[in-house]
């Protein structure tokens, strides 16, 4: 059987926090012997949400390293730091 993907399906099943990668995940695991498409439209969208997914965890990664950084003996354990983080308004443009 044939089946055409929108672009969430590629998302999902890439990006392991993703609320769509588990039916992602199924739905390609249990298809994988038949033909799955998508448009050239599907894939640009595809790259380009990728690709901002990716600049949004650098921008995030680049905080943590710089928050670290700056407070290292302000925090006693992974939690104290995750705390800190969630209590954070990250900005991504």
């Amino acid at each position: 059987m044939n089946f055409f993907t929108d672009t969430n399906i590629p998302i999902g099943y890439t990006v392991i926090h993703d609320r769509l990668h588990k039916p992602s995940k199924t739905f390609i695991n249990n298809h994988s012997t038949d033909s799955i498409f998508w448009s050239n439209l599907v894939q640009q969208e595809y790259k380009k949400t990728l690709n901002d997914i990716i600049d949004d965890m650098n921008v995030f990664l680049s905080y943590c390293k710089s928050s670290l950084e700056t407070n290292q003996h302000d925090f006693i354990n992974y939690f104290d730091f995750e705390n800190f983080l969630l209590k954070q308004q990250i900005t991504v443009n």
